[in-house]
């Protein structure tokens, strides 16, 4: 589908944030980290209304993606992990967060491995209370 993204992309229709984790010669890049060092993107295209579809491995990949999420729900609204939960699960209920997810079994959001949140900008980082 890589064309029809592409095309979808250009119209505006859609905001693509694929990042290839696995580059021969190159460093590893998370997702997650992406995530948080284009938090206000990401934050912006969230109050916008976007539906956030999430592939990949269940036991580490999802987890920390769901932790990035709300990493940055707390930094933009200066909100609670408690309400970052509420959030996420209000977003999945909404069926605008969405996850196709495989291998392991999903761990809950509260046992998310913890990731770099300096790439939210140093020391303007805010992880949710408890994180």
């Amino acid at each position: 589908y890589h064309d029809e993204l592409q095309d979808f992309e250009k119209m505006g229709v859609v905001r693509v944030l694929a990042v290839p984790s696995r580059v021969p010669g190159q460093p590893k890049i998370y997702v997650q980290n992406r995530i948080l060092e284009q938090h206000a993107d990401v934050w912006r295209l969230i109050e916008a209304g976007a539906v956030i579809f999430v592939c990949g491995n269940a036991s580490t990949m999802a987890p920390a993606v769901r932790r990035a999420f709300m990493d940055v729900f707390c930094q933009q609204t200066g909100k609670s992990q408690a309400d970052a939960d509420t959030w996420l699960t209000d977003l999945r209920a909404d069926h605008r967060y969405l996850e196709d997810i495989w291998g392991g079994s999903a761990a809950p959001a509260d046992s998310v491995p913890s990731h770099d949140t300096a790439a939210m900008g140093g020391s303007a980082a805010v992880p949710c209370e408890g994180a």
